[in-house]
C-alpha cells in the first residue's frame, strides 16, 4: 500500500516537469514534508547504504549542490567532534558522514571499544541538523566512500596531514578542497576514558 501511494506521488511530480526526467530524492521527502512523521517510512533515515547515498548524492549535484564529507568513529560524541561537524556544513550545501562500524574501530583501537553500538552512534549523529546523510564503513580508511561519492569538500581535524588523509589526493585532483579543522584539544575520546579511570581508580 505505502509502494503504491509513494510511486503515485512520484508519478505526479514526473508528469508536471517538461521532456524525460526523474524524481529526486528532495521531492520524494515533500510528500511527508521536510521532517519524517513517523519511523513507517525508512527512507527518511539518514543512515543509508553507499548505494543509497550515491544516488542521492548525484541528484544534489543536479541542483548544483557542494557535497561535503567528513568521518570518524564518534564513540563518545564531544565538543571536538561538533566543531568539525559544524565547520564541514559551513563550506557545503549537504554533508555525509562516513561512521566506522563497531567490526573496523575493534580493529583500530582494540576489543574494548567501541562503548557505543554503530546503531546508537548513528542515530546520535542523525539528530544533528548539520549531518545530512551518514554511511557506515568496515574499512581500515573511508577511502572506497570518497571514491564513491566523489564530495567537493573533505573536512578533518588539524591533527591530521593532508597526504596522509585518504581519498584528499584525489579530491583535489578533482578541484576540489581539503579543509583541517581547529581541534578543541581539551576534548577527546581518549582524555574522557582516562578521567573515567583515573576516577574509577581513586573509588578502588
Amino acid at each position: 500500500e505505502d509502494a503504491v501511494i509513494l510511486s503515485n506521488f512520484a508519478a505526479g511530480c514526473v508528469v508536471r516537469k517538461l521532456g524525460t526526467a526523474v524524481v529526486t530524492y528532495d521531492e520524494v521527502k515533500t510528500f511527508y514534508g521536510t521532517e519524517p512523521k513517523t519511523e513507517k517510512h525508512p527512507f527518511y533515515k539518514k543512515c543509508v547504504s553507499l548505494e543509497e547515498a550515491c544516488v542521492v548524492t548525484q541528484a544534489w549535484r543536479q541542483h548544483g549542490l557542494k557535497i561535503g564529507f567528513t568521518n570518524g568513529c564518534f564513540d563518545v560524541l564531544h565538543p571536538g567532534h561538533l566543531s568539525t561537524i559544524q565547520t564541514a556544513r559551513k563550506n557545503c550545501d549537504k554533508l555525509i558522514v562516513g561512521l566506522n562500524t563497531d567490526t573496523s574501530i575493534r580493529t583500530l583501537k582494540g576489543l574494548t571499544r567501541p562503548f557505543q553500538n554503530e546503531t546508537v552512534r548513528a542515530e546520535i549523529l542523525a539528530s544533528l541538523q548539520d549531518v545530512d546523510l551518514i554511511v557506515l564503513f568496515d574499512s581500515y580508511t573511508p577511502k572506497s566512500l570518497i571514491e564513491a561519492l566523489q564530495p567537493d569538500v573533505l573536512v578533518k581535524g588539524a591533527e591530521y596531514h593532508i597526504e596522509d588523509l585518504a581519498g584528499a589526493q584525489e579530491i583535489i585532483a578533482r578541484g576540489g578542497r581539503v579543509i583541517l579543522t581547529d581541534m578543541k584539544k581539551e576534548f577527546s575520546t581518549t582524555r574522557f576514558i582516562e578521567k573515567i579511570q583515573q576516577s574509577q581508580q581513586k573509588r578502588a
